[in-house]
């Protein structure tokens, strides 16, 4: 009897063990699903950081997917930069590459700086950062402008602006 019992206290543990990782899905995972963007898109960005998908808290998520969408906005102003360089006469690219830009990384970091004793400052960093890009795709909208490149880097950083808004706002 007393074998029975704890035969089936082993086998329920067992079966609780082998469940529970199942159940739980990583915090990026859940957080990209409420994102008014793309999901996918937001996945796809996020599961390029190890350190994001492995994060267990939203202190974590939120410092990674800062420092990653730091870390993108450089590498996008880059490319628009080199981009106004081989357009000059370009003015939606060179206010993308000269004003847009440098606005967005610097808000970034900004928000990066102060989310774990202001989140809420953070989050209004955090939404400029998505304005600025905003601001460089309504620039290249208003010359006609249709650069997929551009396009799909604004995309990008305003999903990244967004899920770094709604990972820090887990915090207030």
């Amino acid at each position: 009897m007393k074998s029975t019992i704890l035969s089936s206290y082993f086998f329920l543990s067992v079966i609780f063990f082998a469940v529970v990782p199942v159940l739980s899905e990583p915090l990026y995972v859940s957080l990209c699903a409420s994102t008014s963007q793309d999901a996918n898109v937001c996945l796809m960005l996020l599961k390029s950081d190890s350190r994001v998908t492995s994060a267990t808290n939203y202190d974590e998520l939120s410092k990674y997917i800062l420092e990653l969408a730091v870390k993108d906005s450089m590498l996008a102003q880059n490319y628009i930069v080199n981009q106004a360089s081989i357009h000059p006469s370009d003015e939606a690219i060179r206010q993308c590459a000269q004003y847009f830009y440098p606005r967005a990384i610097e808000l970034f970091k900004n928000a990066l700086s102060k989310f774990q004793k202001d989140p809420q400052g953070a989050k209004n960093d955090i939404q400029g950062s998505g304005f600025e890009s905003g601001l460089c795709v309504k620039a290249l909208q208003e010359e006609g402008k249709k650069d997929p490149s551009i396009q799909l880097r604004n995309n990008q950083i305003f999903v990244l602006s967004e899920v770094a808004f709604l990972s820090v706002n887990h915090l207030t």
